[in-house]
């Protein structure tokens, strides 16, 4: 079977068409004669002209200070130069410091 070549234009117009059908990758190839390979790599390299997205205005969110009490029984105090305080307790696992600190990027 020869390999058949596709324009640009081409491509762009499959995966065009292939947004609108609402069929699977697989289905709008078996019907439309396509490798399914190689249209998955037509749908990658186009992925960022695909965007339809548009900018939207979020709400403007506040947070009000919140007094915690401070337990004075923490088992480890972590104070960072930005002054942050991390007073870890006992009853803390190791996963929720990991998660706390990777938090702070």
């Amino acid at each position: 079977m020869p390999k058949i070549r596709f324009t640009t234009e081409q491509k762009d117009a499959a995966v065009a068409s292939y947004y609108k059908s609402g069929l699977s990758i697989k289905k709008y190839c078996e019907a439309n004669g396509l490798s399914y390979w190689s249209f998955r790599d037509w749908l990658a390299g186009r992925s960022s002209k695909k965007s339809s997205a548009r900018p939207i205005d979020l709400p403007v969110i506040s947070f009000s200070p919140v007094a915690v009490p401070v337990k004075n029984d923490a088992l480890y105090v972590i104070e960072f130069s930005d002054g942050t305080v991390l007073r870890i307790h006992s009853d803390v696992s190791c996963a929720s410091v990991i998660a706390a600190l990777r938090g702070r990027k």
